[in-house]
């Protein structure tokens, strides 16, 4: 298995497609733990990055579609959202999201965790 959290992000298009060819010709290579982002996510990243030193860039039209072309399948996503609440831990949220947060009930599931697994 391999973890690459907080690396994603940071990589084009091309850099991350090599990343995955390159762990999917690893033999022993069989399983993968990336972050996941949404498009709503993505989009507001683009327009004001969180962190201007490593600017988040990796941002496929599709996530399925762009690991499936790689040699990948995702096996399952836990949605950072979903989990805190599930264990009792709100996330940090700032003033803007919170009150936004209450005219909405649409689950926070802009980020969190994926489990990816090498096509046979």
């Amino acid at each position: 298995m391999v973890l690459t959290e907080g690396v994603l992000g940071a990589l084009n298009m091309d850099e991350a497609g090599g990343l995955a060819d390159d762990l999917r010709a690893r033999p022993g290579c069989e399983s993968w733990v990336i972050d996941y982002f949404s498009a709503r996510l993505l989009a507001a990243y683009q327009k004001h990055q969180p962190h201007p030193n490593v600017p988040v860039r990796f941002d496929p039209p599709s996530w399925e579609a762009f690991f499936t072309q790689h040699g990948w399948r995702i096996k399952e996503i836990r949605f950072l959202g979903e989990e805190s609440e599930r264990l009792h831990r709100p996330v940090p949220l700032s003033r803007f999201d919170k009150v936004m947060r209450l005219f909405t009930s649409r689950p926070l599931r802009d980020m969190g965790c994926a489990s990816i697994e090498r096509i046979r």
